[in-house]
């Protein structure tokens, strides 16, 4: 009989254990699954936080560089932009100087004179020695005032009134007609001459 009751103890137990194991095993299953979830679940979220980290630290890099490039690009275009802005308005405002001088007969003989000055001191010639400029001398004909005395080694002088008549030329050079343009700088040819 002993042997039945030990069998019939050993039963219960199982199936006492087996109730116990039933009842208590999932929760502590449960238990076990759950901090093993946090615990992955944590080092994983600590690992793409930390990653995240890098990369955002290396796009915030970036990003300052490329800021930076942009900021010298900026201030290069300004520098730039400024310098084209102010020799445009240089230029512009030489170009009407010299249109208006172009255009004003008075200007033009200055210009001239101031033009054949320096031929002649290019070609060697001195002012006061080999010629003179805006000497006033009396004729029959009344006073007389040439723009430059050249002298000749063979003790000539060579009279000069300079004339730069630009008025027709620049009317030629604008017009359209053929024949009107033709007609203008034959007019220009012999006012130069």
């Amino acid at each position: 009989m002993l042997t039945t009751e030990i069998i019939l103890s050993f039963i219960v137990g199982a199936i006492v254990g087996g109730i116990v194991i039933f009842i208590f095993l999932p929760g502590f299953l449960k238990s076990i699954f759950r901090d093993t979830a946090k615990s992955t679940l944590s080092e994983v979220t600590q690992e793409v936080s930390n990653k995240q980290g890098e990369h955002e630290a290396d796009i915030t890099k970036q990003l300052k560089e490329i800021e930076k490039s942009i900021n010298a690009a900026n201030t290069v275009w300004t520098t730039n932009t400024t310098s084209i802005t102010k020799e445009v308005k240089d230029l512009s405002k030489s170009h009407i100087q010299w249109a208006e001088a172009l255009s004003n007969p008075g200007e033009q003989g200055a210009l001239a004179e101031e033009a054949l000055e320096v031929m002649l001191e290019t070609a060697g010639l001195i002012k006061g020695v080999n010629f003179d400029t805006q000497q006033t001398e009396t004729t029959e004909q009344g006073r007389l005032r040439p723009d430059f005395y050249v002298y000749t080694p063979d003790d000539g002088v060579i009279v000069i009134d300079c004339k730069a008549p630009m008025k027709l030329y620049r009317e030629a050079i604008e017009t359209e007609d053929e024949e009107q343009k033709k007609a203008k700088l034959k007019e220009h040819a012999r006012n130069v001459l």
